[in-house]
């Protein structure tokens, strides 16, 4: 074992740790050849993220395919890529950093959070990072084809999500104490704050853009959740003017990269891990 691995998973009454928050991962019968390809690769080697984007795309195309086809069931379909994604960002930010990260659920401020990816020490949260996976293509069901989903039908709620966790959190184990908060009335002297206090917060987003959807409009919604974020990480895709597959929406990996995303988180882990301050 590592010499920082498995560092700080104390167990106390308001820290879950390790606990299945969220759906087992599958067999490999339920996912594609090439979704089982990546899985086995990011967990075989230490990947960087931009290295497996255009097999991203591809593997994504062929899963939308099969859900347009009516081979997958949609609650197959939307938990298999969400747990799939969520293993994939899993493994890179965990050999990265060479320290395990799992599921926990947190007690903060006001209530109990299930949070996908976690890093404790003493007791204490010290990184998080909640993985979302929105979009999806127009599919048949009973003979009936259903409309494609837009990001924005839920990204409202699933942003609130992320940014009312982070807070409450912050609030809860932050070295300032919970009630700093309310006492915050100058901009930068809450993004300090926030900037600051424990846990370091991220969210990293796979998005398939549909026909029309506004790009400037998630951007938008987007910068509006850094404030309250340490920081976003955005795949997000859509169809090509051939249809014949998915390209990346350069707009999103410019002002939001994964790769840099992540590099931050696994930095924040690192520093953790050993016992260091974490600051912006």
């Amino acid at each position: 074992m590592s010499r920082v691995a498995r560092i700080g998973w104390q167990m106390s009454s308001e820290l879950n740790i390790g606990r299945e928050v969220r759906p087992a991962l599958p067999g490999r019968s339920e996912y594609t050849v090439k979704m089982t390809k990546i899985l086995e690769r990011v967990r075989a080697e230490t990947v960087k993220f931009e290295q497996i984007e255009d097999e991203l795309l591809d593997t994504l195309w062929e899963l939308d395919a099969k859900l347009q086809a009516g081979a997958i069931a949609m609650e197959s379909y939307r938990n298999d890529k969400g747990n799939w994604w969520t293993e994939i960002i899993r493994k890179i930010i965990q050999r990265a950093a060479d320290v395990e990260v799992k599921p926990a659920s947190i007690t903060g401020t006001s209530e109990t959070h299930n949070v996908d990816l976690v890093l404790i020490r003493a007791s204490v949260p010290m990184v998080c990072v909640e993985v979302k996976a929105q979009g999806n293509p127009g599919y048949l069901l009973r003979k009936e084809m259903k409309p494609e989903r837009r990001i924005q039908s839920d990204i409202d709620k699933r942003l609130k999500e992320v940014k009312y966790t982070s807070v409450d959190l912050k609030r809860k184990y932050g070295r300032s104490g919970g009630d700093k908060i309310l006492s915050l009335d100058k901009e930068q002297d809450w993004i300090e704050w926030k900037d600051n206090a424990q846990p370091k917060f991220y969210a990293i987003w796979l998005g398939r853009r549909a026909t029309g959807e506004s790009v400037e409009l998630l951007l938008r919604k987007m910068r509006e959740a850094m404030k309250y974020l340490n920081g976003i990480g955005a795949f997000m895709y859509e169809a090509r003017e051939d249809s014949r597959g998915y390209r990346q929406i350069d707009v999103f990996k410019a002002e939001f990269p994964i790769s840099v995303a992540i590099e931050k988180i696994v930095a924040d882990i690192k520093s953790a891990a050993t016992g260091q301050a974490l600051l912006s």
